[in-house]
């Protein structure tokens, strides 16, 4: 749905305007990076899946877990931050929207550029959350269970 949607935006901005701009380019961006995701999904979705059933307790951990574990966190912290950078690129996209429909308004430049800081702010911040809980020095691990 959201290919169809994309590809049909694409083709409406050409038709109507002969060319593609700035919000489209980001478009295409978070597409590839969306299309990205999907990829990593398939390829660690085992080792999460595995770590799931050890948490339940279905399954035994094998001789191998500490790696599989290692894999199956890694596909989730890069799933989680490609995420986040895929949805702030959608929200700049929109930023850049609103600035082209107020352009001609000198008041809400001002409000324009509070929420567009504010926002990147936010981005940075949601990023920087995200990494270190994947971290090898997890800030809230204690010193006995590093390896």
């Amino acid at each position: 749905m959201c290919t169809l949607s994309c590809g049909a935006r694409l083709y409406i901005r050409y038709v109507c305007f002969r060319r593609l701009l700035i919000e489209d380019y980001l478009m295409i961006l978070a597409m590839a990076i969306i299309f990205t995701i999907t990829v990593i999904t398939q390829l660690y979705i085992g080792d999460v899946y595995y770590i799931m059933a050890v948490g339940n307790g279905e399954e035994m951990p094998g001789p191998t877990f500490p790696d599989d574990m290692k894999r199956g966190l890694l596909g989730t912290m890069l799933h989680s931050v490609l995420t986040l950078i895929a949805l702030w690129i959608v929200k700049f996209n929109f930023l850049l929207f609103f600035r082209r429909l107020g352009r001609d308004i000198p008041k809400y430049h001002i409000f324009w550029w509070i929420v567009t800081v504010t926002t990147a702010a936010c981005g940075v911040v949601a990023v920087g959350i995200v990494n270190p809980l994947f971290s090898d020095n997890h800030p809230l691990e204690s010193p006995n269970q590093s390896s």
